[in-house]
């Protein structure tokens, strides 16, 4: 597919452009599904099976992953074998994080931690970032075995796991679903030092039947301005309706005119509510991560 780029990104100075070197590590993309929304409140959009809004921790935990299918096991598995989990830390620092699956046994210690090897747990996790499984598996893609067998979970070590399954739905911050590489969550903390600017967002609904309504679609942020995140409670989470109250029919579009500008520490989650039972709500969102301090739009010709 061609990748449809917003009239925002327009906006954006050569100059800018140029010092700042912009890459895959600068564009970001968040893919969203839920499966099966809820019909009368709004919820993450996230492969969860049951509707939820994703709790989000108010201190510090140690990381853990798990595979509900005894498939996903580093090195031997005919599924994934490792998975790389973004998180920030207490101070909202970015890290990458690679944990070696072992099927449905839960795993509380990455081998990899940003780029070295690493044998400690990681015990001071606050928010988790879109984990994906780890394309440098190189005898696993030539295997063709790449992909997840069950649905791969990054969440809080202090939950139990049945066959898998951490048993709190809460202490769950990833979520990657069976057969895909990347987790389909529309969920983002920026980092520290960074800003987000949304750019653009596509969404579509499934509908099961006949309904006058598809689905709404709302953009909602807990956000600050400037310096360090606040150390006590989140800010509430403001929300916006994107597109109409009741989309009725085709793929709304969301393209600011000018871009939203999201500062270190906001937390941008993106929820829907369905119009029909059994209905499904997917959701791009392409944005444009830079340094504090550099100057994004206009100053270049």
């Amino acid at each position: 597919m061609q990748w449809i780029l917003s009239p925002a990104w327009a906006g954006l100075s050569t100059q800018f452009l140029a010092q700042n070197k912009l890459g895959a590590g600068n564009i970001i993309k968040l893919f969203g599904r839920s499966p099966s929304p809820s019909t009368s409140a709004l919820t993450d959009i996230w492969p969860a099976t049951t509707a939820a809004v994703r709790v989000l921790p108010t201190a510090g935990f140690t990381l853990a992953v798990s595979s509900d299918s005894t498939n996903d096991v580093n090195a031997t598995g005919s599924g994934a074998w490792q998975v790389t989990v973004p998180y920030l830390d207490v101070g909202y620092v970015a890290h990458v994080a690679v944990f070696a699956l072992n099927g449905q046994t839960k795993v509380g210690t990455p081998i990899m931690l940003d780029g070295l090897l690493n044998s400690n747990a990681i015990t001071n996790a606050y928010r988790v970032n879109p984990p994906y499984i780890s394309a440098g598996q190189a005898a696993a893609l030539a295997a063709g075995t790449a992909m997840p067998a069950g649905n791969v979970y990054i969440f809080d070590n202090v939950s139990a796991v049945s066959s898998g399954v951490p048993s709190t739905l809460s202490a769950i911050y990833g979520w990657i679903a069976v057969g895909d590489g990347i987790a389909q969550q529309a969920l983002y903390t920026v980092p520290k030092g960074q800003q987000l600017l949304i750019m653009h967002v596509y969404d579509q609904c499934s509908a099961a039947g006949v309904t006058a309504l598809y689905a709404k679609l709302v953009l909602s942020v807990a956000q600050w301005s400037g310096g360090s995140p606040p150390t006590g409670a989140l800010l509430p989470f403001q929300r916006f309706t994107i597109g109409a109250p009741a989309i009725t029919a085709g793929s709304p579009e969301y393209s600011p005119a000018f871009p939203d500008v999201l500062t270190e520490g906001c937390e941008l989650r993106f929820q829907g509510l369905a119009g029909a039972a059994n209905a499904e709500i997917s959701i791009i969102v392409e944005g444009l991560q830079y340094a504090v301090g550099a100057q994004a739009i206009g100053g270049g010709p």
